[in-house]
């Protein structure tokens, strides 16, 4: 469905011959092109959106499209790519002092610099999140930046001051009903109690994140818990 709607943006974009519209709409079909691994289509759109840039450079500062176009470098697995983007975004929030939103620029980026196993630079940018999410008063991206301190944390080896986010990120998921991100705090922190010789607490996590994953559709990480119960009960 994502994939029909973003096709029918960039058909209506020709439509109404707006540039700014249509690059946008390029912009969002190549990130949803890419985050459904239709990696050619993605890099098609993205050559076009760079093309029109060049041509219309009055749009080449717009923090809105070079975002799209980071999340759809780092669906593409394009890191270091997304990484130069969303700093760029982040220096031109700055310029002009344009702060709404920039806890979430911040926490892609760490998301970013994680995945390139960059603990160090992961752990700034959640914090910034953080600080900024509570800045304006928003639970659900604290807790997303308590998670990913937490994720940091303990592949840092850090496992009691990771554990310490994880249970606020825990506490805020399980109050606003989220799901996913309620499911993955749960199985860092069965990791993490595994880590700290907490036993019982490992098999209490684990038969949480049991009773969430059994309804719903899991992501290749979720899955982890599976070879977790199995590795427990032939213990």
């Amino acid at each position: 469905q994502a994939k029909m709607l973003s096709a029918e943006a960039v058909i209506l974009s020709r439509e109404l011959e707006s540039t700014l519209y249509r690059l946008l709409a390029l912009s969002y079909r190549a990130m949803t092109n890419a985050l459904i691994g239709e990696h050619a289509l993605a890099f098609a759109d993205l050559q076009e959106v760079d093309d029109l840039l060049k041509a219309h450079q009055e749009f080449s500062e717009h923090i809105e499209i070079i975002e799209i176009l980071a999340l759809s470098r780092f669906y593409l697995e394009d890191f270091d790519s997304a990484i130069t983007l969303y700093n760029r975004v982040l220096k031109l929030r700055f310029d002009i002092n344009l702060k709404q939103n920039i806890e979430k620029t911040y926490y892609s980026l760490a998301t970013t610099y994680l995945m390139l196993g960059r603990l160090d630079d992961a752990y700034n940018g959640y914090w910034e999140a953080k600080k900024y999410a509570e800045q304006v008063n928003a639970p659900i991206r604290i807790a997303y930046a308590h998670l990913g301190l937490g994720q940091v944390l303990h592949q840092m080896g850090e496992y009691q001051k990771a554990r310490d986010e994880l249970l606020n990120a825990e506490l805020l998921f399980s109050v606003e009903n989220l799901t996913k991100p309620y499911l993955d705090t749960l199985i860092t922190l069965a990791k993490n109690s595994l880590a700290l010789s907490m036993d019982d607490a490992y098999q209490d996590y684990l038969l949480k994140a049991l009773a969430i994953a059994e309804n719903n559709e899991l992501t290749a990480e979720q899955r982890s818990l599976f070879s977790m119960l199995s590795a427990l009960y032939a213990g």
